[in-house]
C-alpha cells in the first residue's frame, strides 16, 4: 500500500502529507474537515512579528548539490537540495515569532501549526506536512507572542517522488 494517493484506483493514500482531495467522493454527504482544522468558542487573529527569511548552508569540498525532478526546468535554484547528513546543522536554525490575538469574547486555547511550503513544481513532494505545533492559551481580548526556533536540517526536509 503506497503512502501517496492512486487516483485511478480510488486509493486515498496513507498519510495527509500527500492528500490531494481525491477521497472526498467516497465520503459524499458527510462533512469532512481538512487536517489541522479546529473548532473554538472564540476567534483568533495572527500576525508574523519576525521571520528569518533564509538559512545558509556551507558545503565542503566533498559535498555537492542534488538535482530534483521539476515539472518545469525554468527558474531552478542554484543549489536545489543537499544531503544533510554531512552538514553542520548547529548553525541552521530558523527563528520566527507570531502574535496571537484573541478577538473573541471568551478565553480560549489555540494550536499554532507550522507547515513549510515546498518549492513550486517539484514532482512528488508533499502537499502538507506538519513540522511543529504549539498550544497557547489566550484570554479574551488579549495577545500573546509565540516564538518558534526550527532547525532547517531536521524540519524542512521533504521527500521527492521515487
Amino acid at each position: 500500500m503506497p503512502l501517496r494517493p492512486v487516483d485511478e484506483l480510488g486509493y486515498p493514500g496513507r498519510t495527509c502529507k500527500f492528500f490531494n482531495g481525491s477521497y472526498l467522493q467516497v465520503f459524499q454527504g458527510s462533512t469532512i474537515y481538512p487536517f489541522g482544522y479546529g473548532l473554538s468558542y472564540t476567534q483568533f487573529s495572527y500576525k508574523i512579528l519576525f521571520a528569518r527569511r533564509s538559512v545558509e548552508a556551507k558545503l565542503n569540498i566533498n559535498q555537492h548539490c542534488r538535482r530534483l525532478n521539476y515539472l518545469d526546468d525554468a527558474g531552478r535554484p542554484l543549489c536545489e537540495s543537499m544531503l544533510v547528513d554531512d552538514l553542520d546543522c548547529s548553525t541552521m536554525d530558523y527563528d520566527f515569532e507570531v502574535e496571537v490575538q484573541n478577538i473573541g469574547i471568551m478565553d480560549g486555547d489555540d494550536v499554532l501549526i507550522v507547515y513549510p511550503v515546498p518549492l513550486a513544481d517539484i514532482i512528488g513532494t508533499h502537499l502538507k506536512q506538519v513540522i511543529w505545533f504549539q498550544r497557547v492559551f489566550v484570554p479574551a481580548g488579549q495577545t500573546k507572542n509565540v516564538k518558534f526556533t526550527l532547525n532547517a536540517c531536521t524540519q524542512f526536509e521533504f521527500s521527492g517522488e521515487k
